[in-house]
């Protein structure tokens, strides 16, 4: 059967939308290089790329892999792109099994398509567990999810199959620091590679071995829904707007958690099952021109904490705050209230049944502690995760303002002041849109204590932060 293909050879979408590849996808399509990597924002489209890509290939009978950082995102977002343009699962697309697929085996994660091509896909959590199939291409979604280069570097020795042989990658960019941009970006290649280059045939030109192309979600504008483009303007500011929506690979010098990663450090109410008996800790930060912050958070068996609740709103008092409190707190064992030190709001929680105790305000060992909390790499995951829609309520006033409206819209913010040459000066945070960050400060020294090690934090100008 002939693939459902436009004039130009781009495969048709199962709803008929025709694929009309931005200038940074049609660059990236016609580049050469042996290893691709295509960058670009939320929404640019890297995705849709990648699948064609691998349509050729499949078309062409050849064998390769479909591989995502790990099976959840696999399954929610790589799959499901998959089957927007071959419907291979009805329960995602609601129509029958393409007819390009001869046979399916879902344990076995494995598609055959009548053309020959046999396609391995999953997610790629243990590097090492990708060490079998041997093909002629592989398609890697979304690897600045991943801490590790062996998630790139094990695949790649799977790919001796045939002619033409090819790898290419699609991703939101993480950072200077991350695997990849020292891969595709810094591409320090010695002589020896250079050299066996030269004897396949090739010239000494780094970029056709490894080669980067960028889209960013302003070129895909027209393929987006209106609403969702507007949320993400709203959203990204700074550095997160050159990354997640320009595709840039930034350096977040100047931030006091240059180490957050959203990608990481926030993650999905389905994936962990909060037990009513894990011990609970509430810690507020009093406000009411600025916001009023509570956070509920709660540590599972393995020692990981999650902030699962958040009231962050202005304009209340704490009277009312009070009742809210109560409210989302019913049937819930909480070990402590660990509060700012007002001492007149204090007391106006204890009046309405919230006893609390003084929160550690030490800022030096407690910006050191959080940070030490949220770090991460190859062999070791963050202590401390958000979870996503723990917002009880959207403070509209905040949102209008283009402010922050919960505790991880503030990280984009919370910098260092820089001194008269540009270059931040690590001594006290600038004092705004902090008021997440002190909660989850209170909490994290109440829970671990004072760390020493993490980041250098001169003590000498912090008498003025109010946090």
């Amino acid at each position: 059967m002939a693939w459902p293909s436009d004039e130009s050879g781009w495969l048709v979408r199962t709803d008929g939308k025709l694929y009309i590849p931005s200038r940074g996808q049609r660059e990236f399509h016609k580049n050469p290089a042996a290893i691709r990597l295509l960058v670009g924002g939320r929404g640019a489209g890297k995705t849709a790329a990648g699948v064609q890509e691998a349509c050729k290939k499949i078309r062409a009978g050849e064998p390769g892999l479909i591989l995502a950082p790990d099976a959840q995102h696999f399954k929610k977002s790589t799959w499901v792109q998959i089957n927007e343009w071959i419907p291979i699962d009805e329960s995602i697309t609601g129509i029958p099994q393409s007819p390009l697929v001869e046979h399916w085996s879902k344990g076995d994660k494995m598609i055959r398509f009548t053309t020959g091509s046999v396609v391995w896909y999953g997610g790629i959590k243990e590097p090492d567990s990708w060490r079998g199939p041997n093909v002629n291409w592989i398609w890697y979604d979304e690897p600045g999810r991943h801490p590790s280069r062996n998630s790139f570097l094990i695949p790649i020795g799977s790919i001796r199959v045939g002619d033409d042989v090819k790898m290419w990658l699609t991703t939101t960019p993480r950072g200077v620091m991350h695997w990849l941009y020292s891969f595709f970006v810094e591409k320090t290649l010695d002589d020896e590679v250079l050299d066996a280059m030269e004897e396949a045939g090739f010239s000494r030109d780094p970029e056709l071995l490894l080669s980067l192309n960028r889209t960013s979600t302003f070129d895909n504008r027209k393929n987006l829904n209106p609403i969702y483009y507007a949320m993400l303007l709203a959203t990204y500011h700074g550095k997160w707007r050159e990354q997640e929506l320009e595709g840039k690979f930034v350096s977040f010098e100047g931030l006091v958690y240059d180490i957050w990663d959203p990608e990481v450090h926030m993650v999905d109410r389905s994936s962990v099952k909060i037990e009513s008996w894990w011990p609970k800790w509430r810690v507020i930060d009093f406000g009411y021109r600025s916001p009023f912050v509570c956070q509920w958070w709660t540590r599972s068996p393995e020692g990981r904490y999650y902030r699962y609740r958040e009231i962050y709103y202005t304009g209340r008092t704490v009277t009312t705050h009070a009742d809210q409190i109560k409210y989302y707190s019913e049937g819930e064992m909480i070990i402590a209230t660990i509060c700012d030190h007002d001492a007149e709001d204090r007391a106006t929680l204890e009046e309405n049944g919230i006893d609390t105790i003084p929160a550690n305000k030490s800022i030096s060992p407690g910006l050191q502690a959080v940070y030490r909390s949220l770090k991460f790499d190859e062999s070791k995951e963050p202590d401390i995760f958000f979870l996503r829609d723990s917002l009880v309520e959207v403070d509209t006033r905040l949102s209008g303002k283009g402010l922050p409206t919960c505790t991880e819209e503030e990280f984009q913010f919370y910098a260092w002041p820089k001194d008269k040459d540009g270059k931040p000066r690590k001594e006290v945070p600038i004092d705004l849109n902090n008021h997440g960050m002190d909660t989850t400060r209170y909490f994290v020294m109440e829970v671990e204590g004072e760390i020493g090690d993490g980041l250098e934090i001169s003590n000498g100008l912090l008498n003025n932060y109010r946090g």
